[in-house]
Protein backbone atom coordinates (compact mmCIF):
# COMPACT_ATOMS: atom_id res chain seq x y z
CA UNK A 1 0.00 0.00 0.00
CA UNK A 2 2.83 2.40 0.90
CA UNK A 3 4.51 1.79 -2.47
CA UNK A 4 1.23 2.53 -4.28
CA UNK A 5 0.83 5.85 -2.46
CA UNK A 6 4.38 6.91 -3.35
CA UNK A 7 3.88 6.04 -7.02
CA UNK A 8 0.56 7.89 -7.22
CA UNK A 9 2.25 10.91 -5.64
CA UNK A 10 4.89 10.80 -8.37
CA UNK A 11 2.14 10.65 -11.00
CA UNK A 12 0.33 13.64 -9.50
CA UNK A 13 3.52 15.67 -9.44
CA UNK A 14 4.02 15.03 -13.15
CA UNK A 15 1.03 16.92 -14.56
CA UNK A 16 1.95 16.31 -18.19
CA UNK A 17 4.50 14.55 -20.37
CA UNK A 18 6.71 17.64 -20.30
CA UNK A 19 6.86 17.70 -16.49
CA UNK A 20 10.18 17.40 -14.74
CA UNK A 21 11.53 14.07 -13.66
CA UNK A 22 10.63 13.03 -10.12
CA UNK A 23 12.44 10.84 -7.60
CA UNK A 24 10.99 9.72 -4.27
CA UNK A 25 13.41 8.81 -1.48
CA UNK A 26 11.80 6.66 1.20
CA UNK A 27 13.48 6.45 4.63
CA UNK A 28 11.96 5.19 7.89
CA UNK A 29 8.41 5.99 6.83
CA UNK A 30 9.25 9.46 5.50
CA UNK A 31 9.27 10.28 1.78
CA UNK A 32 11.16 13.17 0.18
CA UNK A 33 10.55 14.22 -3.43
CA UNK A 34 13.27 15.55 -5.75
CA UNK A 35 12.78 16.83 -9.28
CA UNK A 36 14.80 17.57 -12.40
CA UNK A 37 17.44 15.78 -14.43
CA UNK A 38 19.75 15.64 -11.38
CA UNK A 39 17.08 14.41 -8.98
CA UNK A 40 18.51 10.88 -8.88
CA UNK A 41 21.88 12.34 -7.87
CA UNK A 42 20.25 14.49 -5.18
CA UNK A 43 18.24 11.58 -3.80
CA UNK A 44 21.34 9.39 -3.75
CA UNK A 45 23.35 12.03 -1.89
CA UNK A 46 20.60 12.29 0.74
CA UNK A 47 20.05 8.54 1.10
CA UNK A 48 21.58 6.32 3.74
CA UNK A 49 22.12 2.56 3.60
CA UNK A 50 18.83 0.67 3.50
CA UNK A 51 16.75 3.42 1.85
CA UNK A 52 14.49 2.91 -1.18
CA UNK A 53 14.57 5.17 -4.24
CA UNK A 54 11.65 5.34 -6.70
CA UNK A 55 12.26 6.97 -10.08
CA UNK A 56 9.42 8.20 -12.28
CA UNK A 57 9.57 7.98 -16.03
CA UNK A 58 11.98 10.38 -17.67
CA UNK A 59 15.70 10.87 -18.24
CA UNK A 60 18.03 11.10 -15.24
CA UNK A 61 21.74 11.68 -14.78
CA UNK A 62 23.47 8.90 -12.85
CA UNK A 63 25.27 9.45 -9.54
CA UNK A 64 29.05 9.25 -9.92
CA UNK A 65 28.90 5.95 -8.02
CA UNK A 66 26.66 3.88 -5.80
CA UNK A 67 28.52 3.09 -2.59
CA UNK A 68 25.73 2.33 -0.15
CA UNK A 69 23.06 -0.38 0.05
CA UNK A 70 19.94 0.86 -1.74
CA UNK A 71 16.80 -0.49 -3.34
CA UNK A 72 16.19 1.34 -6.63
CA UNK A 73 13.01 1.04 -8.70
CA UNK A 74 12.30 2.57 -12.09
CA UNK A 75 9.04 2.64 -14.03
CA UNK A 76 10.23 0.03 -16.55
CA UNK A 77 11.38 0.27 -20.14
CA UNK A 78 8.98 -1.58 -22.48
CA UNK A 79 7.08 0.96 -24.63
CA UNK A 80 3.74 -0.85 -24.29
CA UNK A 81 3.71 -0.67 -20.48
CA UNK A 82 5.23 2.78 -19.91
CA UNK A 83 2.74 4.84 -21.91
CA UNK A 84 1.31 6.33 -18.72
CA UNK A 85 4.65 6.97 -17.05
CA UNK A 86 7.36 7.02 -19.74
CA UNK A 87 10.33 4.71 -19.36
CA UNK A 88 13.02 5.42 -16.78
CA UNK A 89 16.27 6.23 -18.60
CA UNK A 90 19.62 6.72 -16.85
CA UNK A 91 22.38 8.54 -18.73
CA UNK A 92 25.96 7.60 -17.96
CA UNK A 93 27.42 4.46 -16.44
CA UNK A 94 26.30 3.36 -12.99
CA UNK A 95 29.46 2.41 -11.08
CA UNK A 96 28.85 0.25 -8.03
CA UNK A 97 31.42 0.34 -5.23
CA UNK A 98 32.35 -1.95 -2.37
CA UNK A 99 29.94 -0.65 0.29
CA UNK A 100 26.90 -1.36 -1.90
CA UNK A 101 26.45 -5.02 -0.89
CA UNK A 102 22.84 -6.24 -1.27
CA UNK A 103 21.81 -3.35 -3.53
CA UNK A 104 18.73 -4.08 -5.67
CA UNK A 105 18.13 -2.36 -9.04
CA UNK A 106 15.00 -2.90 -11.16
CA UNK A 107 13.11 -1.35 -14.06
CA UNK A 108 15.74 0.94 -15.63
CA UNK A 109 17.02 1.64 -19.13
CA UNK A 110 20.71 2.48 -19.02
CA UNK A 111 23.95 2.22 -20.95
CA UNK A 112 26.14 0.30 -18.52
CA UNK A 113 26.47 -1.03 -14.99
CA UNK A 114 30.04 -1.59 -13.85
CA UNK A 115 31.86 -2.77 -10.74
CA UNK A 116 35.39 -1.34 -11.05
CA UNK A 117 38.54 -3.31 -10.21
CA UNK A 118 39.35 -3.70 -6.51
CA UNK A 119 35.74 -3.20 -5.45
CA UNK A 120 34.17 -6.33 -3.97
CA UNK A 121 30.37 -6.18 -4.10
CA UNK A 122 28.32 -9.17 -2.93
CA UNK A 123 24.60 -10.01 -3.15
CA UNK A 124 23.89 -7.44 -5.86
CA UNK A 125 20.60 -7.97 -7.72
CA UNK A 126 19.86 -6.47 -11.15
CA UNK A 127 16.41 -7.27 -12.49
CA UNK A 128 14.18 -6.32 -15.44
CA UNK A 129 16.50 -3.68 -16.86
CA UNK A 130 17.75 -3.06 -20.38
CA UNK A 131 21.42 -2.13 -20.52
CA UNK A 132 24.27 -2.01 -22.98
CA UNK A 133 26.67 -4.00 -20.83
CA UNK A 134 27.33 -5.36 -17.35
CA UNK A 135 30.94 -5.58 -16.19
CA UNK A 136 32.67 -6.92 -13.09
CA UNK A 137 36.26 -5.79 -13.59
CA UNK A 138 39.30 -7.22 -11.85
CA UNK A 139 40.13 -10.87 -11.20
CA UNK A 140 39.26 -13.86 -9.05
CA UNK A 141 41.68 -13.04 -6.19
CA UNK A 142 38.91 -11.42 -4.14
CA UNK A 143 35.82 -11.97 -6.27
CA UNK A 144 32.40 -10.37 -6.20
CA UNK A 145 29.99 -13.13 -5.18
CA UNK A 146 26.30 -14.01 -5.07
CA UNK A 147 25.16 -11.70 -7.86
CA UNK A 148 21.64 -12.33 -9.15
CA UNK A 149 21.33 -11.00 -12.70
CA UNK A 150 17.86 -11.90 -13.94
CA UNK A 151 15.19 -11.02 -16.50
CA UNK A 152 17.34 -8.37 -18.17
CA UNK A 153 18.03 -7.46 -21.78
CA UNK A 154 21.76 -6.86 -22.00
CA UNK A 155 24.31 -6.25 -24.73
CA UNK A 156 27.26 -8.13 -23.23
CA UNK A 157 28.50 -9.46 -19.88
CA UNK A 158 32.00 -9.60 -18.38
CA UNK A 159 32.35 -11.46 -15.09
CA UNK A 160 36.12 -11.11 -14.64
CA UNK A 161 35.68 -10.84 -10.86
CA UNK A 162 32.36 -12.69 -10.67
CA UNK A 163 31.95 -15.97 -8.79
CA UNK A 164 29.16 -18.07 -7.27
CA UNK A 165 26.53 -16.02 -9.07
CA UNK A 166 23.33 -16.67 -11.02
CA UNK A 167 22.78 -15.31 -14.54
CA UNK A 168 19.25 -16.40 -15.33
CA UNK A 169 16.35 -15.73 -17.69
CA UNK A 170 18.05 -12.93 -19.62
CA UNK A 171 18.14 -11.96 -23.29
CA UNK A 172 21.86 -11.55 -24.07
CA UNK A 173 22.68 -9.90 -27.39
CA UNK A 174 26.47 -10.18 -27.56
CA UNK A 175 29.09 -12.32 -25.82
CA UNK A 176 29.77 -13.41 -22.26
CA UNK A 177 33.32 -13.21 -20.93
CA UNK A 178 35.04 -14.77 -17.92
CA UNK A 179 33.78 -15.94 -14.56
CA UNK A 180 34.26 -18.86 -12.20
CA UNK A 181 31.71 -21.10 -10.49
CA UNK A 182 28.69 -19.29 -11.89
CA UNK A 183 25.34 -20.65 -13.07
CA UNK A 184 23.86 -19.64 -16.43
CA UNK A 185 20.22 -20.76 -16.61
CA UNK A 186 17.41 -20.18 -19.10
CA UNK A 187 19.02 -17.38 -21.06
CA UNK A 188 18.54 -16.60 -24.75
CA UNK A 189 21.90 -15.87 -26.39
CA UNK A 190 21.51 -14.09 -29.72
CA UNK A 191 25.18 -13.77 -30.65
CA UNK A 192 26.30 -15.65 -33.75
CA UNK A 193 29.69 -17.23 -33.13
CA UNK A 194 32.07 -17.00 -36.07
CA UNK A 195 33.29 -20.01 -38.08
CA UNK A 196 37.00 -20.86 -37.95
CA UNK A 197 37.70 -18.34 -35.20
CA UNK A 198 38.55 -19.68 -31.76
CA UNK A 199 38.24 -16.22 -30.16
CA UNK A 200 34.61 -15.81 -31.16
CA UNK A 201 32.78 -18.18 -28.86
CA UNK A 202 29.41 -17.14 -27.50
CA UNK A 203 30.81 -17.62 -23.98
CA UNK A 204 34.53 -17.05 -23.44
CA UNK A 205 36.86 -18.22 -20.66
CA UNK A 206 34.19 -19.51 -18.30
CA UNK A 207 35.34 -22.08 -15.75
CA UNK A 208 33.63 -24.46 -13.32
CA UNK A 209 30.21 -23.19 -14.38
CA UNK A 210 26.79 -24.74 -14.90
CA UNK A 211 25.30 -23.86 -18.30
CA UNK A 212 21.77 -25.24 -18.55
CA UNK A 213 18.41 -24.63 -20.22
CA UNK A 214 19.76 -21.87 -22.47
CA UNK A 215 18.95 -21.20 -26.13
CA UNK A 216 22.00 -20.44 -28.28
CA UNK A 217 20.94 -18.86 -31.55
CA UNK A 218 23.93 -20.00 -33.59
CA UNK A 219 27.08 -21.92 -32.64
CA UNK A 220 29.57 -22.29 -35.48
CA UNK A 221 33.13 -22.77 -34.23
CA UNK A 222 33.78 -26.52 -33.72
CA UNK A 223 30.20 -26.82 -32.44
CA UNK A 224 31.36 -25.54 -29.03
CA UNK A 225 29.28 -22.81 -27.38
CA UNK A 226 32.06 -21.76 -25.03
CA UNK A 227 35.73 -21.74 -24.17
CA UNK A 228 36.85 -22.74 -20.70
CA UNK A 229 37.12 -25.90 -18.65
CA UNK A 230 35.27 -28.14 -16.19
CA UNK A 231 31.84 -26.74 -17.06
CA UNK A 232 28.63 -28.79 -16.96
CA UNK A 233 26.59 -28.06 -20.10
CA UNK A 234 23.11 -29.58 -20.13
CA UNK A 235 19.73 -29.25 -21.84
CA UNK A 236 20.69 -26.30 -24.02
CA UNK A 237 19.28 -25.68 -27.50
CA UNK A 238 21.67 -25.64 -30.47
CA UNK A 239 24.58 -27.26 -28.61
CA UNK A 240 26.24 -30.53 -29.62
CA UNK A 241 26.73 -33.28 -27.05
CA UNK A 242 30.48 -33.18 -27.67
CA UNK A 243 32.84 -35.70 -26.12
CA UNK A 244 36.57 -35.57 -25.58
CA UNK A 245 36.72 -32.05 -24.13
CA UNK A 246 37.37 -30.80 -20.61
CA UNK A 247 33.68 -29.98 -20.24
CA UNK A 248 30.76 -32.32 -19.59
CA UNK A 249 27.96 -32.17 -22.19
CA UNK A 250 24.63 -33.96 -21.77
CA UNK A 251 21.05 -33.92 -23.06
CA UNK A 252 21.53 -30.89 -25.30
CA UNK A 253 19.27 -30.27 -28.30
CA UNK A 254 21.42 -30.27 -31.42
CA UNK A 255 20.98 -27.86 -34.31
CA UNK A 256 17.32 -26.90 -34.53
CA UNK A 257 16.54 -23.84 -36.64
CA UNK A 258 16.46 -21.56 -33.65
CA UNK A 259 14.42 -18.66 -35.04
CA UNK A 260 11.65 -21.08 -35.93
CA UNK A 261 11.18 -22.28 -32.35
CA UNK A 262 10.09 -18.81 -31.22
CA UNK A 263 6.63 -17.37 -31.83
CA UNK A 264 8.19 -14.25 -33.37
CA UNK A 265 11.90 -13.54 -33.74
CA UNK A 266 14.39 -13.27 -36.59
CA UNK A 267 18.10 -12.51 -36.63
CA UNK A 268 20.65 -11.72 -33.96
CA UNK A 269 19.26 -8.38 -32.72
CA UNK A 270 16.62 -7.60 -30.12
CA UNK A 271 13.35 -5.81 -30.83
CA UNK A 272 10.49 -4.96 -28.49
CA UNK A 273 8.27 -6.64 -31.09
CA UNK A 274 9.96 -10.01 -30.49
CA UNK A 275 7.97 -12.80 -28.87
CA UNK A 276 10.30 -15.35 -27.30
CA UNK A 277 7.59 -17.79 -26.27
CA UNK A 278 8.37 -21.22 -27.69
CA UNK A 279 6.13 -22.51 -30.46
CA UNK A 280 6.19 -25.91 -28.77
CA UNK A 281 7.06 -25.37 -25.13
CA UNK A 282 6.82 -29.07 -24.30
CA UNK A 283 9.46 -30.14 -26.83
CA UNK A 284 12.55 -28.51 -25.32
CA UNK A 285 12.71 -29.14 -21.58
CA UNK A 286 15.40 -28.12 -19.12
CA UNK A 287 17.05 -30.01 -16.29
CA UNK A 288 14.17 -28.96 -14.01
CA UNK A 289 11.51 -30.20 -16.50
CA UNK A 290 10.33 -26.65 -17.24
CA UNK A 291 10.82 -25.24 -20.74
CA UNK A 292 14.20 -23.94 -21.80
CA UNK A 293 14.57 -20.23 -22.45
CA UNK A 294 13.31 -17.24 -20.53
CA UNK A 295 9.82 -18.54 -19.71
CA UNK A 296 11.07 -21.52 -17.70
CA UNK A 297 13.44 -22.01 -14.81
CA UNK A 298 14.01 -19.96 -11.68
CA UNK A 299 12.64 -16.60 -12.84
CA UNK A 300 10.06 -16.97 -15.62
CA UNK A 301 9.99 -13.84 -17.76
CA UNK A 302 7.54 -11.16 -16.66
CA UNK A 303 5.69 -9.90 -19.72
CA UNK A 304 7.05 -6.51 -20.79
CA UNK A 305 9.51 -6.58 -17.86
CA UNK A 306 7.01 -4.79 -15.62
CA UNK A 307 8.72 -3.94 -12.30
CA UNK A 308 7.62 -5.82 -9.19
CA UNK A 309 6.16 -2.71 -7.55
CA UNK A 310 2.62 -1.41 -8.22
CA UNK A 311 2.52 -0.23 -11.82
CA UNK A 312 0.65 2.78 -13.19
CA UNK A 313 -1.15 1.66 -16.34
CA UNK A 314 -3.29 4.72 -17.02
CA UNK A 315 -3.04 8.37 -16.03
CA UNK A 316 -5.35 11.24 -16.96
CA UNK A 317 -4.52 14.55 -15.31
CA UNK A 318 -5.96 17.72 -16.90
CA UNK A 319 -3.70 20.71 -17.46
CA UNK A 320 -6.16 23.08 -15.76
CA UNK A 321 -8.81 22.99 -13.04
CA UNK A 322 -12.54 23.10 -13.77
CA UNK A 323 -14.44 26.42 -13.37
CA UNK A 324 -15.68 25.18 -10.01
CA UNK A 325 -12.11 24.73 -8.80
CA UNK A 326 -11.98 20.95 -9.02
CA UNK A 327 -9.40 18.84 -10.83
CA UNK A 328 -10.67 15.53 -12.17
CA UNK A 329 -7.86 12.99 -11.94
CA UNK A 330 -7.98 9.37 -13.07
CA UNK A 331 -5.16 6.94 -12.29
CA UNK A 332 -5.24 3.16 -12.67
CA UNK A 333 -2.64 1.02 -10.89
CA UNK A 334 -1.93 -2.69 -11.21
CA UNK A 335 -0.65 -4.39 -8.08
CA UNK A 336 2.19 -6.61 -9.32
CA UNK A 337 2.65 -9.81 -7.34
CA UNK A 338 6.18 -10.63 -8.51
Amino acid sequence: MKKSIILIALALLGLNLQAQQKVALHHNGVTEIYDGVNSFIQAYDSAIAGDTVYLSGGVFSAPSNINKRLTIYGAGHYPDTTKATRSTVITGTINIYQDADSTFIEGLELSDISIPSNHKVDYLTISRCILGSFTMSGNQTNPCQYLTFKENIVGGINLASGANSIISNNIIIRQIYNGNQNAFYNNILLYESAPNNSTRYVMNNVTNCVVANNIFRLVRYNNYPLSGSTNVISNNVNVANTTGTSNLYSNNYTYPIVDSIFVNHLGNAFSYDDDFHLDSAGVYLGVDSTQVGIYGGLYPWKESSVPSIPHIIYKKIPDAVEPNGTLDIEIKVNAEDY
